[in-house]
């Protein structure tokens, strides 16, 4: 048994470990979202004369992080796949929760 809390006339204990699970990072720096990009898919992006291709790229140079979460970045990443810049399973890699190191902390 693990002990919580004891007051000397009360106790509460566990059974069992507490475990607190962090929330998911779903915010990320933009450096950390270009990492996740592999340099063959960067070249592609930055050579490409689509003009949405074109969009997406300058869209990421404006914000100032990534969420992980939104739809017209999930959007933006299968615009990729459909242009043959992307793999279709690298865009689920690639919103795959962030780490401590890639969290924006702004």
């Amino acid at each position: 048994m693990n002990i919580i809390s004891d007051s000397g006339k009360h106790k509460i204990e566990s059974a069992g470990t507490l475990q607190v699970t962090p929330p998911a990072i779903r915010h990320i720096s933009k450096r950390a979202f270009r990492n996740r990009l592999t340099q063959p898919e960067r070249t592609l992006i930055r050579k490409s004369t689509d003009d949405i291709v074109i969009d997406i790229k300058e869209e990421l140079e404006m914000t100032t992080y990534v969420d992980l979460d939104m739809p017209s970045n999930t959007d933006a990443l299968n615009y990729l796949v459909s242009v043959g810049i992307l793999l279709a399973p690298r865009v689920a890699e690639i919103l795959v929760d962030g780490t401590v190191e890639e969290e924006f902390k702004g």
